[in-house]
């Protein structure tokens, strides 16, 4: 999606730093009025090309456990001291939370998890998983930061680094 269509397609409603994954941004389409969460990211070098694939990657998977990318932009821009940098505009599906924010809040409370809860936690993991590992993917490390409480479908995994395996899908044909 081109950067000028990115910006007119939503409106920038606040950022939030509710869901513990640092930079999010809830925004909302103007067509349809849906929320999404957005994000940005800063990167030089040889850190363009790999974003990019994390997000083709992203772009590519598709499952209910799984906190789906609607789309990503890019753009390269200077600093001040002439310094080449791309800023990544990455555009998730909404979430209430993060699993951190909701264990941080019954912390404060000395409250636990509750276990239905609990459950819906882990066979929402477990099924992201076996999703991603179905095809192929390396997720990286799990981090409540990346699970997100997402309505009333529960959990939702946002891996936050995803690389194919081909060697792998090669021995399992």
């Amino acid at each position: 999606m081109d950067y000028n269509l990115f910006r007119e397609q939503y409106d920038f409603i606040c950022l939030k730093g509710l869901k513990g994954e640092g930079e999010t941004w809830e925004i909302q389409d103007k067509k349809n009025f849906r929320l999404y969460d957005y994000v940005e990211v800063d990167l030089r070098d040889e850190m363009i090309d790999k974003h990019k694939k994390y997000c083709d990657h992203l772009m590519s998977l598709n499952h209910e456990k799984l906190l789906n990318m609607k789309s990503y932009t890019y753009l390269f821009k200077e600093d001040i001291l002439d310094d080449p940098y791309c800023k990544f505009y990455m555009v998730f599906e909404y979430s209430e939370s993060s699993l951190f924010r909701e264990l941080q809040t019954l912390s404060m409370k000395n409250q636990l998890l509750k276990p239905k809860m609990f459950l819906n936690l882990f066979t929402s993991l477990l099924s992201s998983i076996d999703y991603l590992h179905s095809m192929s993917v390396f997720h990286g490390n799990i981090q409540s930061n990346f699970v997100c409480l997402h309505d009333k479908q529960g959990f939702k995994l946002m891996p936050n680094y995803i690389k194919v395996i081909k060697e792998y899908k090669k021995k399992k044909s």
